[in-house]
């Protein structure tokens, strides 16, 4: 990945954690028109953040086939971890080095 590449990904990743300070969870499509990135530069970035456990689907209980299931929900949360503060850098992110 080049140098450009990785500053815009910070910028965005940046932004991301912005949106996710907010009440309600952020969903991939929220990412896309905020941000003015495709759905793939998202969903990438998205998952950089979940596998760097900032970031997180919140499970709600449904009924699924009569019986009750914790079920994932669309949008994203922070972690606990995020939520103090133990999150690395945006650029850290953005390397995949996290």
């Amino acid at each position: 990945m080049s140098a450009h590449q990785l500053a815009e990904d910070a910028c965005t990743i940046r932004s991301i954690l912005k949106l996710l300070e907010g009440p309600d969870p952020v969903t991939i499509q929220l990412v896309e028109m905020t941000q003015c990135v495709g759905r793939r530069t998202a969903k990438r970035l998205m998952q950089r953040l979940a596998d760097a456990e900032i970031i997180e689907h919140p499970v709600r209980e449904a009924d699924v086939l009569g019986a009750k299931q914790k079920v994932p929900c669309i949008g994203w949360i922070c972690t606990e971890k995020a939520r103090r503060g133990e999150i690395p850098t945006a650029e850290e992110l953005a390397r995949g080095t996290a």
